[in-house]
């Protein structure tokens, strides 16, 4: 695979420490964010929430495909050396624009831990926001592919990897 390469794994299906996230709460969190779209996104209502969270995964995170993805920084405070509240909104998704209205887009926000070589972004929540096809005065706007990572496997080093240091130092976000 080439180019910009963001590298992605689900959270755990356990919670392991009090704040961390699980595949049931990206569930529910996702069949929240659809719910006046059930009709048209049914695999988003059903209660089972870890299946809800593995398909919404392979849908917004398409494989093997290209697509440009804007990217926020939404730490509130710089704590970069360790790990970074990342958003993902793509304006003109392939697999959303067609039920959803042109002016609002599909994000996912989770965090991205940064005190290694080769971070890697866990998704949390997906909220529905503003859809303009521009990047934000916060965005950075990059295309990019997303690549699935097993639970307990790392980017390979070889590889590019989108969310280098040079890349997480964008601003933090909406706060400014």
């Amino acid at each position: 695979m080439t180019g910009k390469t963001v590298y992605f794994r689900l959270p755990e299906t356990e919670q392991k420490h009090k704040n961390s996230v699980t595949q049931e709460m990206l569930g529910k969190s996702i069949s929240r964010a659809f719910r006046s779209y059930k009709a048209q996104f049914p695999q988003y209502s059903s209660k089972e929430y870890e299946t809800v969270a593995k398909q919404f995964c392979e849908d917004f995170f398409l494989a093997d495909e290209a697509i440009v993805a804007n990217f926020a920084n939404l730490s509130l405070q710089d704590n970069s050396e360790k790990k970074i509240s990342l958003s993902i909104r793509i304006s003109s998704h392939p697999v959303f624009k067609q039920h959803i209205p042109h002016n609002i887009a599909v994000a996912v926000i989770g965090y991205c831990p940064t005190a290694t070589g080769s971070p890697v972004f866990i998704p949390e929540r997906v909220f529905l926001t503003h859809g303009g096809m521009d990047a934000t005065a916060y965005e950075k706007q990059v295309e990019t592919h997303f690549y699935q990572l097993q639970e307990n496997s790392y980017p390979p080093r070889s590889q590019p990897n989108l969310l280098s240091s040079d890349f997480y130092k964008i601003p933090t976000g909406i706060c400014r």
